[in-house]
């Protein structure tokens, strides 16, 4: 994680909820917290600041992180849903990825309750929501894979 980042999202923790953040305690948070990534600390401290009534302890803002299993349920469902009007199905990008690795919306929409239910686990290990939005943070943040970022648009767009 950012430090920078990790910085303004305790600062929003300590306004919301009249904690100053020192020093110590900074360290402290930044030690338990430092193997979340920035999209991850900003989920959880989005998600105590509208849930939370007091200061968060780390454990508290870990519990917030949707874990890759609730998060792929909760797509499966969506998709689900989808299927009734496959033809004009809303999609994210990461689910619409998922699908078209097991086989595809038309197929899907094509199978009965038990065909679903055994492409459904199938779904759930193909469904990785945070892939894209981790490459694109990582670009954003990083001088030297912002330029290869560059390159690579202004090859796929024909210019030098």
């Amino acid at each position: 994680m950012d430090k920078k980042l990790f910085a303004e999202q305790m600062g929003k923790l300590g306004i919301v909820f009249d904690r100053e953040i020192t020093g110590p305690l900074a360290e402290l948070y930044f030690d338990d917290l430092k193997q979340l990534t920035n999209a991850q600390m900003v989920q959880a401290v989005t998600k105590w600041r509208h849930e939370g009534e007091w200061f968060p302890r780390p454990s508290q803002l870990l519990d917030m992180i949707v874990t890759s299993t609730q998060a792929s349920g909760e797509a499966w469902q969506h998709v689900l849903k989808e299927l009734r009007d496959s033809a004009n199905a809303k999609l994210s990008p990461a689910e619409l990825q998922a699908v078209n690795e097991i086989g595809g919306i038309e197929s899907l929409s094509r199978m009965d309750f038990g065909q679903l239910e055994f492409k459904g686990k199938e779904f759930r290990a193909a469904y990785n929501p945070d892939r894209l939005e981790e490459v694109k943070e990582r670009i954003s943040l990083d001088p030297e894979m912002k330029a290869l970022g560059d390159l690579a648009d202004t090859k796929r767009l024909g210019r030098r």
